[in-house]
């Protein structure tokens, strides 16, 4: 954090090695002692973090039913997007400070659970900005030094302004999701994130995070099939609108190429047994044409706006 860099020339890595050393002889270290104090805590955090193991935290059995819930509500969508969003990455060590603390790791502040909670949203507010704006790797970074400082202080992390804040929203809402892997697995997360908040605020439990198999495509991008050539007839609203987040569901069961092209009435079907509850709320609809996707993202859009208070 010193130099406030990823470390990727020898320069760097020399400058590592020299506080390393400082830090040991500062300490009167053995090896082992800086081991067992800084390397073997944060490996555990960061495996228990990447594999999803909450419940192995010491702070998880501290935090009451509605506070653990919105915190690993928080921690899912950043594991989704730090583990497959390349853009993301670098967060992992501001969550990783985090857990440390939280944890009461030895040698780090501690950090109460509430707090804990309004950091995390802040990240998640990070890791949105830098899928939407695609930010320099010289600017993340910037923005991650910048929120462990406040950290450090005990400070609350600077928002984001509210033109910034739009800009995100219209990002979320405009961006052809569905039309790469990468943009997928983004929307993935996105989706999971808003279901989650759904369940929640009905007072029902979380899926597993198994659940989330596949996601869908409800008008297929390249729609063949009596019903989608009735429906959709303007084939350039079809290519605008078919790869927006409002035209995507999750699915926890796997289906083959050729159930994603059916019409809309054999979809139904499939989605009134699904547990997502955004998917399944699709099933009482009559038809899917233009009018019910820009519906669908609107309704996505006021889940956004809730979920991260935009």
């Amino acid at each position: 954090a010193t130099m406030r860099s990823k470390i990727i020339k020898n320069d760097q890595v020399y400058a590592l090695e020299r506080w390393l050393r400082h830090d040991l002889v500062k300490n009167n270290y053995e090896g082992k002692q800086f081991f067992r104090r800084h390397v073997r805590p944060a490996s555990l955090a960061l495996k228990r973090f990447r594999c999803g193991d909450y419940d192995s935290f010491a702070w998880s059995s501290k935090a009451s039913g509605g506070l653990r819930e919105k915190l690993v509500m928080r921690l899912r969508f950043l594991r989704r997007l730090t583990g497959g969003v390349g853009c993301t990455k670098e967060l992992e060590f501001v969550i990783l400070e985090l857990l440390l603390r939280a944890g009461g790791a030895e040698g780090y502040k501690s950090l109460s659970l509430w707090r804990l909670d309004e950091y995390l949203h802040s990240i998640e507010l990070s890791a949105l900005w830098m899928i939407t704006e695609s930010p320099s790797a010289a600017q993340r970074y910037k923005r991650c030094f910048d929120m462990l400082d406040a950290i450090d202080a005990d400070l609350l992390i600077d928002d984001i302004p509210d033109e910034a804040k739009t800009a995100l929203l219209d990002g979320l809402s405009e961006r052809d999701f569905g039309s790469t892997a990468g943009g997928r697995r983004i929307a993935s997360a996105v989706l999971e994130r808003l279901n989650e908040y759904i369940l929640t605020e009905n007072k029902l439990d979380m899926m597993p995070e198994e659940c989330l198999v596949q996601i869908e495509h409800v008008l297929p991008p390249k729609a063949g099939g009596k019903f989608w050539n009735e429906h959709w007839k303007n084939k350039e609203e079809r290519v605008e609108l078919s790869q927006r987040l409002g035209n995507l569901v999750l699915l926890s069961r796997k289906v083959g190429a050729s159930a994603t092209r059916k019409g809309f009435a054999d979809k139904k079907e499939r989605y009134e047994e699904e547990v997502w509850p955004l998917t399944r709320s699709l099933a009482k609809l009559d038809t899917w044409q233009k009018d019910e996707l820009l519906e669908q993202q609107q309704v996505n859009e006021g889940l956004i706006k809730k979920a991260w208070a935009l």
